[in-house]
């Protein structure tokens, strides 16, 4: 599992919302695919200028913003 500080909603696709964010070991920019339900959570912590930090699997790390 991959820590990522999240800053921003790159595109809603329906099941899945893809953030950006940034890997908190790395820095590196990537974009991540959230389910739909978690990411309701997520998406009203940036609406309240939160950068919440998720811990998303390999394969949900879709690859640089």
């Amino acid at each position: 599992m991959t820590e990522i500080e999240i800053t921003g909603i790159d595109r809603d696709e329906g099941s899945v919302v893809v953030f950006i964010g940034t890997v908190i070991e790395t820095g590196t920019p990537v974009l991540v695919a959230v389910d739909h339900r978690p990411a309701q959570d997520i998406a009203e912590a940036l609406s309240w200028g939160d950068a919440p930090i998720v811990l998303a699997p390999s394969w949900a790390i879709l690859g640089g913003s």
